[in-house]
Parts: C-alpha cells; structure tokens; sequence
C-alpha cells in the first residue's frame, strides 16, 4: 500500500472526526436553549453527538467491511478482553491521577435522570460508537495501515472523540482492545457487549458504593487471568496482526 493511499485514509478518518465533533457540537449550542433539565441534554447528546458521528463516519468513510473471523477465535475472548480492558483502564487512569491530581465528584441525579443516563450509556453510546470507530474507521485504516497500526489509530480517535484529557489514557487502552476484538471476531457484536460491559461497570460502581470493593477483587482476578490466557494461548497478540 502506498504511502499516498495511506495518507487518504488517515485524512478521510480525521476528516469524519472533526466534521462530526464540530456538528454535534453545534447542534447542540443550538438546541441547548430550547430544552431544559438533564434528561434532555442526554437525549440531545445522544442524537447529536452519537447519531452525527456515527451518520458522518459512514459518509466519509464509507460502509464497514467485515474482518475475517480469526481460526482459533474462542467465544471465551470477549470475556477475557473485557476483565483485561477494564482491568489495564484502570491502571491507565490511575496512572494519569498520579502524575495528573484531580479532584473527584460525585453528580447526583434524580430516578428519571438516572433512567435516561443508564440507556445513554449503557445501550446508545455502545452501539453508535462501535459502528464508527470499530466500524467505519477501523475497516477504512486496516486497508492501508495494516492491522495492529489500525486499532491503535483509531484508538488514539476514540480516545480524543470523549474530549476528555483525564479519560483519554482509559479510553485508548479499551479502544485499542476494542479494536484487536474486532479484527479477530469479524464481527462488532462482541465489541459492543464488552463495551456495554464496561459502560456498565462504571455506571453501577458509581451508583453504589458497596460494589467498588466486590469490583477491586474481580476485576485483578479476571483480568489478569483473561490477559495472560490471551497471550499466551497466541490469540493476542502474535495472530491478531496481520501487518
């Protein structure tokens, strides 16, 4: 592949990427004062950000190609990739907060709110996000970039789409996992779950207290367990490039 075809690419991802930022963005400086309350800035979000994205992805980038399923795929990956992304975020972030101090807070938000907040996160932002990272770009950076150069690319975008410095190492770390589980089960239904999976995760360890600590065990157990399954079996990472 040349260097020319290469560079096309890149732009035309970069292209949707910006394209699609500076229209949800301004879709919703538009609508902002139209609507009230947090329930609606969720619903203008989703429609906005996600749905543009997503709608611009396709048209710049073109339709997604499928990826052939890897031989020795195992229905056991989307489980040890997800303990294993969730796991290394965690260690990504805490990371950044150690050179990077921040100070937490926790929003508090009515039932309602709360119901609008959990579909947002757990259901919108999973799909639409998949479709276009995982989909739409990745397909288009794998054709001229090659496999492992195409999921940290487009991991680099995930992470800057959340335009969020303190959630850029995490969002890279589960982009990029995200990616390789792409490549290697042909198929964006795994990234998806994994993704709801860890949306999930999140949004429960932040409603309740009580489970952070049941999640401080689990997550080291599995995700040390998943990640060295995945690499030493050689699912991860020596048969999932294909530079």
């Amino acid at each position: 592949m040349t260097e020319n075809n290469k560079l096309k690419d890149l732009l035309m991802v970069l292209t949707a990427f910006v394209v699609a930022q500076l229209a949800g963005l301004l879709l919703i400086s538009v609508l902002s004062g139209l609507v009230q309350g947090y329930w609606y800035y969720l619903l203008i979000n989703a429609v906005c950000v996600l749905g543009v994205s997503f709608a611009i992805y396709l048209l710049i980038c073109g339709k997604p190609k499928r990826f052939g399923k890897a031989e020795n795929y195992s229905r056991l990956e989307p489980l040890a990739v997800f303990f294993g992304a969730v796991l290394l975020s965690c260690l990504a972030a805490f990371l950044f907060r150690l050179v990077f101090p921040q100070e937490s807070g926790k929003v508090t938000l009515s039932e309602n709110d709360m119901l609008m907040y959990a579909v947002y996160t757990i259901i919108l932002s999973p799909v639409a996000e998949e479709l276009a990272f995982r989909g739409a770009a990745l397909s288009r950076l794998a054709g001229s970039f090659g496999a492992n150069s195409a999921a940290l690319i487009s991991a680099a975008f995930f992470a800057a789409y959340h335009l969020d410095v303190s959630q850029m190492p995490y969002t890279f770390v589960l982009g990029y996992c995200l990616a390789l589980l792409a490549q290697r089960s042909g198929s964006l239904v795994p990234c998806i779950l994994v993704h709801a999976g860890n949306n999930l995760t999140t949004f429960l360890v932040s409603i309740f207290d009580e489970l952070s600590f049941a999640f401080d065990i689990a997550v080291p157990l599995f995700g040390i367990t998943g990640l060295v399954w995945l690499v030493v079996s050689g699912r991860w990472f020596r048969s999932s490039r294909k530079e």
